[in-house]
């Protein structure tokens, strides 16, 4: 196929468009390092156009473990701190600059990429939000246990602490069995969450309820009324 063949010596002029065009068009993009950009994403761009060329030119779609790399390198990015609608964002743009700098059957090639970002898009979303779950889980992990070794009076060595700590003790509430088996669930992943958006407040949960250190200085009862509206006291 004469477009596709013609396309496979631009790829790297394609890709390094596709990554400028990206970065002035989506924010996010333009808080990484410029050797982030100009490298690791025109490399990772290049390397996803080149495929969809070849799944092209074998009229075929792409397998399974060609596109594990692609997946992770979009997975990578809630590493980065980037949003999910910013990765996602970046798939039609880069393609929008694939067709407009194409020649030749432009009307295939557009077809051929719908269903290419079809394949691709869903894969990285599912695996972004993965790997986005296992960091908040890392962080959170790492807060309890930081809280757990606190309150037991384990020596700790972190610059991240406050002076002292003002310690609260909740009880999230019983839930009626008609709530549902997931009511339960539900509410600690709400408190858990809630949680989270508060600076420097370590938690670590046991049984029906946990312990909070909240930084002196803070208003412990603040958090704590926090805890209570959540679970519907307040």
């Amino acid at each position: 196929m004469d477009a596709v063949d013609a396309l496979f010596p631009r790829a790297g002029e394609i890709a390094a468009a596709m990554i400028a065009r990206c970065a002035a068009e989506i924010p996010a993009y333009r808080l990484l390092p410029a050797s982030v950009l100009e490298g690791d994403l025109v490399a990772n761009a290049r390397a996803v156009f080149e495929l969809f060329l070849t799944t092209v030119a074998e009229d075929r779609r792409p397998t399974e473990r060609e596109l594990a790399l692609p997946i992770a390198w979009g997975a990578e990015r809630a590493r980065d701190g980037l949003p999910l609608d910013a990765v996602l964002k970046i798939y039609p743009l880069a393609a929008s600059v694939a067709w407009d700098l194409a020649d030749g059957d432009r009307a295939l090639l557009g077809a051929r990429m719908l269903d290419f970002l079809g394949e691709v898009m869903p894969r990285v979303a599912s695996a972004y939000l993965k790997e986005r779950d296992e960091l908040d889980w890392e962080r959170r992990e790492d807060r309890q246990n930081l809280a757990a070794s606190l309150l037991s009076g384990r020596p700790v060595r972190r610059r991240d602490l406050a002076e002292s700590y003002d310690v609260v003790v909740f009880h999230l509430p019983s839930l009626p069995a008609s709530a549902g088996s997931r009511a339960a669930t539900d509410l600690f992943r709400a408190v858990r969450s809630d949680l989270d958006s508060q600076p420097g407040v370590l938690v670590t949960f046991k049984g029906d309820g946990g312990v909070l250190l909240v930084p002196a200085g803070l208003a412990a009862e603040a958090v704590a009324s926090r805890v209570d509206r959540v679970c519907g006291r307040a």
